[in-house]
C-alpha cells in the first residue's frame, strides 16, 4: 500500500514535471511566435509607414502642383482682370475728361457771354449814370451860377448901401444922431423906465443936459446918484482900429478896442 502511494507520488510527481516541462516549451514556443509576430507587425508597421510616408510625399507634390497651377491660373485670371480694368478705367477716365473738358468750355463759353451782357449792362448803366450827374451837376453848376449873380447882385446892392452909409457916417451930426439912438435901444433893452432919465441935466441950474442918466441908489430911498451916459460915434477910431487889424499893429489894436465911449 505504500508502495503504491509512493509509486502514485512518483507517478504525479513525473506528470508535473513533464508539464511544467511541456509548459515551458509552450512558454518558449508562444514567446518565439510572439516575437516573430511582433517582427512581423514591425516590418508591416515599417512599410505601411514608408508606404504612407512616399504617399503623403507624393500628395503633398501633387498638392504643391495643383496649387502651383492654381495660383498660376490666378495670377493670369487676376493680371488679365486688372489690365481690364486698368483699360476700363483708362477709357472711362478719357471719356469723363471729354466730357469735362467739354462741360468746361461751354462754362466758359456761357461765362463769357454773361460777362459781355454784364459789361453791356454795367456800360449801359455808367453811361446812363453819368449823363444824371454831368445833367444834375450842369444844373447844380447852373444854379450856383444864378446864385452867384444874385450874390453878386445884392453885394453890389450891399456896396451901394455901405457908400450910402459912408456917405451918412460922414456928417457929424448923423453920426451923433446915429450913436444916441443906438445907445437909447441899449439901455431901453437892458433898464426898466424907472432905472433911467433921458435928456437930464446932471447938475442943478445947468442948461447942459445928457442924453441918459442911469439912477443909482444914493444915501436915502428918495435920494439918488445919477451916472451921466452921453453917445458920440467915434468914426476916426473905427478907422484907426480897422487899419490896425489889416497892418496887424497890436499896440494900437488893444487901447482902439478898449476904449470907452463918450
Amino acid at each position: 500500500m505504500e508502495i503504491l502511494i509512493i509509486i502514485l507520488l512518483l507517478a504525479n510527481l513525473l506528470l508535473t514535471f513533464l508539464l511544467w516541462q511541456s509548459r515551458t516549451q509552450q512558454k518558449k514556443d508562444v514567446q518565439e511566435i510572439l516575437e516573430a509576430q511582433a517582427d512581423h507587425l514591425s516590418d508591416q508597421l515599417d512599410y505601411r509607414l514608408e508606404q504612407e510616408r512616399q504617399n503623403s510625399l507624393l500628395q503633398q507634390k501633387n498638392l504643391e502642383i495643383g496649387l502651383g497651377d492654381r495660383f498660376s491660373s490666378l495670377h493670369t485670371s487676376l493680371h488679365r482682370d486688372l489690365t481690364d480694368l486698368r483699360t476700363e478705367i483708362s477709357d472711362n477716365l478719357t471719356k469723363n475728361r471729354d466730357k469735362t473738358d467739354e462741360r468746361m468750355k461751354q462754362i466758359q463759353e456761357s461765362n463769357e457771354l454773361r460777362l459781355e451782357q454784364m459789361r453791356q449792362t454795367v456800360e449801359e448803366k455808367l453811361e446812363k449814370t453819368l449823363q444824371t450827374r454831368l445833367q444834375t451837376s450842369f444844373e447844380s453848376v447852373s444854379k450856383q451860377l444864378e446864385s452867384v449873380n444874385r450874390g453878386l447882385g445884392e453885394m453890389r446892392h450891399i456896396a451901394r448901401d455901405v457908400g450910402t452909409l459912408n456917405k451918412v457916417l460922414s456928417n457929424t451930426k448923423t453920426r451923433g444922431i446915429m450913436g444916441e439912438l443906438q445907445l437909447g435901444q441899449i439901455i431901453e433893452d437892458i433898464l426898466t423906465p424907472s432905472q433911467y432919465e433921458r435928456e437930464f441935466a446932471t447938475v442943478s441950474g445947468s442948461s447942459e443936459r445928457v442924453e441918459y442918466a442911469v439912477k443909482l441908489p444914493g444915501q436915502t430911498d428918495q435920494d439918488y446918484v445919477y451916472l451921466p451916459i452921453d453917445s458920440k460915434f467915434p468914426l476916426a477910431d473905427y478907422y484907426r482900429l480897422e487899419d490896425a487889424y489889416e497892418s496887424g499893429n497890436k499896440e494900437e489894436i488893444e487901447p482902439l478896442s478898449q476904449g470907452p465911449a463918450k
